[in-house]
């Protein structure tokens, strides 16, 4: 086979697995006199139109789920109980039989493959629930979550599927709150979310670690799953910790959970002092990581050591530390955008920016909105809302834009 032959085969190879698309692939051929030189060459656009397409894919598949859904529970009662198990095993075996082949084997489908694989991680949580109800079993929500999540979590790297690994990130994260509740109920999760807010803490630190840990492996991809979803935890609970002026900390306790991930998020952190150096951005990502750790730390113990916390009654020492958490919260969200400029990642410049309008708007309203008549703060807050939102939108899309050149 001349060298020629060879460029050609593993050019549409490339096209075929997505890694070029066929723009680029001309333009390769056409530098040795393969192919013409196509008028230009595409290298966004292709992009913008898959994710359109597998937006509406991901859509139709939910849609057919649904309607078999609805179909299958209108005659649910009448169904026999062996027929029920062979429908719901049945049924989740297809979703990850014909999205593997389809996305995965053959490559011919690779964006609705993904969508089938994960309305195939959803229905194991309907096949798991639906088999509890066949059998009598008591409804049981930390249980429940536990078993979905392990059932759907080493799918998650045989698929590669990052919508699964998100789904499982979440179904953890619902496990826990629902375990330190203590209770079964569905509405007492949020109880298990403001009372192990410590847990979450490290467990958002814990997940944004873990990323490091992806990055030279074949999951690489995984990477910014985990960090983004770690990042917009941690901040989330911060934030919530800033807007309540303390307050919430008055219920957090000191769960054992939270021992366990502040050792995983001291140890990734650490791991990741290996990356320094090794990459644009890694410092600022290091720096964030080891500021929200130590504020993460100090926010956690001071939950266990104060009691009665509330706006009115906090002391100068209350008042310190809270004036400490506003200035860190605020280089954390700086840090965010930044690791995200020169890491060329639009997930964090967008969490960033989110949670920077979020802490102007809460400034806002503590503030200027207590001074002012409701009618003449009201109009202000809105003009700062269009405007800045306008400049925000527009800084946004030119580093998106840029970053992606």
């Amino acid at each position: 086979m001349t060298q020629k032959h060879w460029l050609e085969k593993e050019v549409h190879v490339w096209e075929k697995e997505k890694i070029i698309n066929k723009s680029q692939g001309q333009a390769i051929l056409s530098k040795y006199g393969m192919a013409k030189k196509p008028a230009k060459v595409h290298v966004h656009e292709e992009d913008k139109q898959s994710k359109v397409i597998g937006v509406v894919a991901i859509l139709g598949v939910i849609l057919i789920g649904l309607g078999f859904f609805v179909f299958v529970a209108s005659n649910w009662q009448e169904i026999p109980a062996v027929l029920k198990l062979i429908i719901l095993f049945g049924t989740t075996f297809l979703l990850y039989f014909i999205g593997w082949k389809i996305g995965y084997d053959t490559k011919r489908f690779p964006i609705i493959g993904q969508a089938l694989v994960f309305l195939g991680s959803i229905m194991v949580g309907v096949t798991i629930a639906l088999t509890a109800q066949i059998f009598h079993i008591q409804a049981n929500f930390p249980r429940f979550f536990l078993i979905w999540f392990i059932a759907i979590a080493p799918l998650t790297y045989g698929f590669k599927s990052k919508p699964t690994l998100l789904l499982a990130l979440i179904l953890f994260g619902c496990w826990m709150a629902s375990f330190m509740s203590g209770r079964s109920h569905m509405f007492n999760i949020l109880e298990g979310f403001f009372e192990g807010f410590g847990v979450f803490l490290f467990y958002g630190l814990t997940l944004y670690g873990i990323g490091y840990m992806h990055e030279k492996s074949v999951f690489k991809d995984f990477k910014s799953v985990y960090q983004g979803f770690g990042l917009l935890f941690t901040l989330a609970i911060l934030y919530a910790v800033v807007v309540s002026e303390l307050e919430i900390l008055e219920n957090a306790g000191g769960h054992w959970l939270s021992y366990v991930f502040l050792v995983t998020a001291a140890l990734t952190v650490l791991g990741s002092a290996f990356y320094l150096g090794k990459g644009l951005g890694k410092v600022q990502e290091f720096s964030w990581n080891v500021l929200a750790l130590i504020t993460a730390l100090g926010v956690w113990i001071f939950s266990l050591s104060v009691e009665n916390v509330s706006y009115r009654n906090l002391t100068e020492g209350m008042w310190a530390f809270l004036i400490f958490v506003y200035v860190i919260f605020f280089i954390l969200i700086v840090l965010t955008v930044l690791s995200g400029y020169y890491q060329r990642k639009p997930i964090f410049i967008n969490i960033g920016l989110l949670f920077f309008i979020l802490y102007v708007g809460y400034f806002y309203f503590t503030t200027v909105f207590k001074y002012l008549p409701k009618s003449l703060a009201l109009v202000i807050g809105g003009l700062i809302l269009l405007l800045g939102g306008w400049y925000l939108e527009k800084k946004r899309r030119m580093i998106i834009k840029e970053i992606k050149k």
